[in-house]
């Protein structure tokens, strides 16, 4: 790869990537990469794996708060090439999708791959305004992911697809700060006992609530809690 700004060679898995070295400590850098979250994204291919295996094969998949891109490029490397027929990888950060679009050069099937530069919001409408419905939408913002979820629903209900989402904020739902889980989630949290639990029923509800404005129903198939963030996959049924 030719390039004329501080990059870093990283591994994660059994995938290589260029991430921006312009900060002193990773998290600072401009196009964020979070290394602690490698579990969350090694679940992310178990996931899909048991998708392929029990449902459906030749997948459409939206990562759209992408960031280095690191997700979308170790799906496209370490699952079978049979697994997708498009990944469509976005960010709003205009050095994201830089760095992205460099890192896309190695792989060979870039047919299958399109980058955008794109609100989240406006990455997932496109798609349904161009007929391109997917059957996985993987929300992991930075915080709370629920301002995404009824038009990830929308987009979603054509295939009766699925739905990764991660929530950072933690000590929102868990029950910190109380108040602003009722304003966020509408929903009362608990601070000790059980609290993880009660956070991911917070957020699966939530994704309920959004659906059931569709007249849709939802199937939750995991639901974790690990470190200091939460994750679900839920199918969206009629």
């Amino acid at each position: 790869m030719e390039h004329n700004r501080p990059l870093k060679k990283i591994q994660e898995g059994k995938t290589y990537l260029y991430i921006l070295d312009d900060a002193d400590r990773i998290y600072d850098s401009s196009v964020f990469y979070n290394p602690r979250m490698v579990i969350n994204r090694d679940l992310t291919l178990l996931m899909i794996e048991s998708i392929v295996e029990l449902d459906k094969n030749s997948l459409t998949y939206v990562d759209p708060l992408a960031g280095t891109g690191i997700r979308s490029f170790r799906i496209m490397n370490e699952l079978s090439s049979d697994t997708f027929d498009h990944i469509y990888i976005s960010d709003k950060n205009p050095k994201a999708v830089e760095i992205i679009k460099e890192n896309s050069i190695d792989y060979k099937e870039t047919e299958k791959i399109v980058i955008t530069r794109a609100e989240a919001f406006v990455q997932i409408s496109q798609l349904m305004n161009e007929k391109k419905f997917p059957d996985i939408i993987d929300l992991d913002p930075f915080g709370s992911p629920i301002e995404f979820f009824e038009v990830s629903i929308r987009a979603l209900r054509r295939k009766q697809g699925y739905l990764f989402a991660t929530a950072t904020d933690t000590q929102v739902l868990c029950g910190r700060y109380s108040e602003a889980c009722f304003r966020i989630y509408n929903a009362h949290p608990t601070r000790y006992h059980l609290c993880h639990e009660v956070a991911l029923r917070i957020l699966i509800y939530n994704v309920l609530i959004s659906a059931g404005r569709l007249g849709l129903a939802i199937h939750p198939i995991i639901r974790i809690n690990h470190a200091h963030f939460l994750r679900v996959k839920l199918k969206i049924i009629e």
